[in-house]
């Protein structure tokens, strides 16, 4: 009986996986920020290149109608 007791005492004691796990779960963290500053910046840029392409639209329009 006491072998299975030294077991679980060694057993909870053991640190060896926690660093992975603790940096696993740091780079999930870091994924999920990563894809919703993504997401956020897409709309954006989405809106900004729209607004880019209408402006060298009129500017392309002006300068073929100018003489």
């Amino acid at each position: 009986m006491s072998k299975v007791i030294n077991a679980i005492v060694n057993f909870v004691r053991d640190e060896e996986g926690t660093e992975l796990v603790e940096w696993g779960l740091i780079a999930g963290l870091v994924i999920v920020i990563a894809a919703g500053l993504f997401a956020l910046m897409g709309q954006d840029l989405n809106t900004i290149y729209t607004a880019l392409q209408g402006k060298t639209s009129a500017g392309a329009a002006a300068a073929a109608a100018a003489p």
